[in-house]
């Protein structure tokens, strides 16, 4: 119990909601990690304050430190959570109906705790196998991958935003590429849990929200959506970009590590790159070549990752040569286009990933960027997957069919290098 990031912090935010606190206010109440004068949190009940502090290990340092016997189980205490305020109560759906119904039966902390787990894997579960249902191909393979334990270890069950946003991504996923891909055009029933997954994905992570806004390169796929479904398409990006963009509004103010980046550094940074949009890069790209990360084993996995995007990126163009000379056995444009825009929005997200993470979690004067986890591309992965099966099942069906003149993709390459 607690070896999970951020993990009481993300406690604290559901209990806030439940008691009323959707939306973050300023706490005077500190923690090792929230030590400073721009505390924001709400009411958590007692009974997770003592929990968190009996079960402190220092692995979490945002365990709200307090005087024994100064906190009651039944009581209500202000505490800080600024790195889990930005948060909207969409990304913790599945652990607040739990922990509403745990309070209001009169259940324990500790049990809760563990049935919050349990809610979570069944709602992870149920999100994986309707992904698995609906894909038109590659479901082994599909399925396998969505069981690799880099997603599954602790983000199919953990008490954190990051569970249910995995979730939603991997359904959103799923039924993206069904609408995409299926041998028949999408129903309209089916166009439509397409845009409220991406609405809720939206608003789990603004960070997410380039993985929804793909469902608007359905209406350039001929054939696939009726007038009714575009509307829907259209209707429903509109909807996620609002949504995301209000709830973006309403935390602003929030920094979420202020004792680290206070937020006039952040306002700075705001308006730095605001007036010159490159000035990030220099840094992104310095984060990217040294693998900068928490610890050496988010360094690894975060260089086979961008080892996996350079596979994909090639695999890619070898697709886009056999298309141009029409060699590809099976692509076509609509869908070559449907795939480079999939790899254009994972690229994207993980961009955003580290722009945030620059903006608010990297001092001023810090060489690249901090605070870097490979679980932030962990909702990118399973799409930037299925674009490599398409990819390669295309390739490997052409060779097959003779289609394949490797000096001829080699020179290709070589031009359009």
């Amino acid at each position: 119990m607690g070896h999970i990031p951020d993990v009481w912090e993300h406690v604290y935010r559901i209990s806030g909601i439940v008691n009323g606190d959707v939306v973050a206010r300023p706490v005077q109440s500190v923690s090792a990690l929230h030590a400073s004068a721009e505390n924001v949190g709400g009411s958590v009940d007692g009974g997770w304050i003592l929990l968190s502090n009996e079960f402190d290990d220092g692995y979490d340092p945002g365990v709200m430190a307090i005087p024994e016997g100064a906190v009651s189980p039944s009581g209500l205490v202000d505490a800080p959570y600024n790195n889990s305020a930005v948060n909207s109560p969409v990304a913790y759906l599945p652990q607040i109906v739990v922990f509403a119904i745990c309070k209001t039966l009169g259940m324990s902390a500790l049990t809760t705790y563990y049935l919050a787990e349990w809610g979570m894997l069944l709602v992870y579960a149920a999100c994986m196998a309707a992904c698995i249902a609906v894909m038109p191909r590659f479901r082994k393979l599909s399925f396998a991958v969505l069981l690799f334990p880099a997603l599954t270890f602790r983000y199919s069950f953990a008490i954190s935003a990051d569970s249910f946003t995995l979730a939603m991504a991997v359904l959103f996923t799923g039924v993206l590429f069904s609408c995409a891909f299926a041998p028949k055009a999408p129903s309209t029933w089916r166009v439509a849990l397409l845009a409220g997954c991406g609405a809720v994905l939206a608003l789990t992570k603004m960070t997410y929200l380039p993985l929804v806004l793909l469902m608007v390169v359905l209406c350039f796929m001929k054939g696939r959506l009726s007038r009714t479904g575009k509307a829907v398409v259209v209707l429903g990006s509109a909807v996620s970009v609002a949504l995301s963009l209000a709830w973006l509004s309403t935390t602003q103010g929030y920094v979420t590590t202020p004792s680290i980046v206070p937020g006039e550094d952040v306002a700075q940074r705001v308006a730095s790159l605001k007036a010159n949009p490159f000035v990030f890069v220099g840094d992104y790209l310095y984060a990217i070549v040294h693998l900068q990360s928490n610890n050496l084993g988010n360094s690894l996995m975060l260089g086979l990752f961008w080892l996996f995007f350079l596979v994909v990126f090639a695999s890619l163009v070898v697709a886009s040569v056999l298309f141009a000379k029409g060699r590809a056995a099976e692509l076509r444009g609509a869908g070559l286009l449907f795939l480079w825009a999939s790899f254009a929005a994972c690229a994207a997200v993980v961009t955003l990933v580290y722009l945030a993470l620059w903006m608010q979690y990297t001092p001023a004067g810090q060489t690249g960027v901090l605070g870097l986890q490979f679980r932030y591309a962990n909702p990118v992965f399973f799409m930037m997957m299925l674009v490599l099966f398409w990819t390669s099942a295309d390739i490997y069906k052409s060779a097959k069919a003779g289609r394949l003149d490797f000096r001829a993709t080699a020179d290709g390459l070589h031009a359009s290098a």
